[in-house]
């Protein structure tokens, strides 16, 4: 990026040490004093206030004389650039149309309040947001009937279910028990081992089996078959996070910014409005055909 006009210019004033003040020695000095009122000095004509003097002396921590003299040189050169025909070429004039716009905006649409009320309406809103619930993470062992096996196979799907989960229970190597489980075949049910992911009680599963898993006090082996529409299952906890809700202060914190960007769109919005109905806006008759051809 290259640096701006006021960088450059002061950066080079800076370097000179003491010979910024070559403006106000000799007979120029005479010259400056016997301008009068709030007027310091002119450059061709260009008034340089006391004010501005004191505002860059304060800024800058320069010297009086100093100051003037960065100022005299800020006239010079913008007087060469202007005579040069800066001031014309488009790029000038887009940056000027930029920092109009931006001071418009830096007082029409920036300055907005987010007050406790819109805080607390906010939050009402986006309660859920800011609340975790409880979330679970299990591992289960499924045993559906076949329907070609008879009404015989609900019965042995059960049993191997009782059996897996008494092995679950009260063995030491509870791991080596989901392994066995995994790999048995029979010709009346068929098994599934499945490790769930870390869920809410949302409905991600079917309400009996959500109810037995959100209702036990810790992680560990249910101690109950539980049956779903889908067969017979039995559940091993693996691990349970705590609900978890965000303060109310730093929620309004989150959501203060949120806010002010949603105000400050809606005040732009509105200007925009007014002023499209306020001003003609033409289009050259082939503008569509135009904009349809551009690289984007």
């Amino acid at each position: 990026m290259k640096p701006t006009f006021s960088v450059v210019l002061w950066v080079c004033l800076s370097a000179c040490g003491e010979q910024v003040s070559g403006f106000l020695r000799g007979n120029e000095l005479d010259e400056v004093v016997e301008i009068s009122g709030d007027v310091v000095s002119r450059v061709d004509g260009s008034a340089i206030g006391t004010h501005e003097v004191e505002r860059l002396a304060q800024v800058g921590n320069l010297p009086p004389n100093a100051a003037l003299s960065r100022l005299q040189a800020e006239r010079l050169l913008g007087q060469e650039a202007k005579s040069r025909g800066y001031e014309r070429q488009s790029h000038t004039e887009q940056l000027a149309r930029e920092a109009l716009v931006q001071e418009l905006l830096a007082s029409a649409v920036e300055p907005v309040e987010v007050s406790t009320a819109d805080l607390e309406a906010e939050y009402q809103t986006q309660r859920a947001r800011f609340k975790q619930p409880e979330k679970r993470r299990s591992v289960h062992v499924l045993a559906t009937p076949l329907p070609a096996a008879g009404p015989e196979a609900a019965r042995s799907a059960q049993s191997f279910m009782e059996k897996t989960l008494a092995e679950l229970l009260y063995s030491p190597d509870r791991e080596a028990v989901l392994a066995a489980a995994g790999g048995v075949r029979d010709p009346a049910f068929k098994v599934v081992v499945q490790e769930l992911p870390l869920a809410a009680d949302d409905g991600t599963f079917v309400p009996e089996f959500s109810r037995v898993l959100f209702s036990t006090i810790a992680t560990g082996v249910v101690p109950n078959v539980v049956k779903t529409q889908f067969g017979y299952h039995a559940i091993v906890i693996r691990e349970i996070v705590p609900a978890l809700e965000t303060p109310q202060s730093v929620a309004f914190e989150t959501l203060r910014p949120e806010i002010a960007t949603r105000k400050q769109a809606q005040r732009l919005d509105a200007l925009l409005n007014d002023l499209r109905r306020r001003t003609q806006v033409k289009f050259a008759p082939d503008a569509q055909k135009i904009l349809a051809t551009l690289d984007f």
